[in-house]
């Protein structure tokens, strides 16, 4: 749906312009925080994604394997009028290289097609992840919890990756 659509895009610009470090991982992790919070409180997602719990975190499928291709990260027209990509190269004392993309916005997110509940939510995400990065954000332990132990370490088989879909 349109609608799920609009609101999946203006909840990535919304997280580039708050969060520090809004890497590809990193914004998988707060639209899955949003969803799974807003999915709690009334029944529905959000974006109306459906996440892989994959050992480094949720996935979400589809917009996934839309911006993924092979190894690079490439954009839709529509996200891309939105956001950009900036890549980052870097090499570990181990001599492991890798990229971060980070996602960087075009313009501010229009709120306006959020319900209040759901700018509550933004807000909370973005205010509990502002400084993480992505691989910070499995340590963070703010307000309440999703889970018991605060973490969807269950959900991923403690670690083990597995591949179910949530929510």
């Amino acid at each position: 749906m349109k609608m799920y659509r609009d609101k999946l895009i203006e909840a990535i610009v919304f997280f580039a312009n708050k969060l520090r470090h809004p890497s590809k991982m990193m914004i998988y992790k707060v639209l899955a925080e949003l969803d799974f919070r807003h999915y709690q409180e009334t029944g529905i997602p959000v974006t109306g994604l459906i996440y892989e719990a994959l050992k480094k975190g949720p996935v979400p499928k589809k917009l996934h394997r839309e911006i993924t291709q092979q190894k690079d990260t490439v954009l839709p027209d529509d996200i891309a009028n939105a956001i950009s990509l900036d890549k980052e190269e870097w090499t570990k004392d181990n001599g492991e290289r890798g990229v971060t993309i980070n996602f960087k916005p075009r313009r501010k997110p229009n709120l306006t097609l959020f319900t209040p509940r759901q700018q509550r939510i933004l807000g909370e995400v973005a205010d509990i992840y502002r400084d993480a990065s992505a691989t910070d954000s499995s340590r963070v332990k703010v307000g309440k919890p999703l889970y018991p132990n605060g973490s969807l370490a269950p959900l991923y088989g403690n670690g083990g990756g597995g591949a179910r879909g949530l929510p």
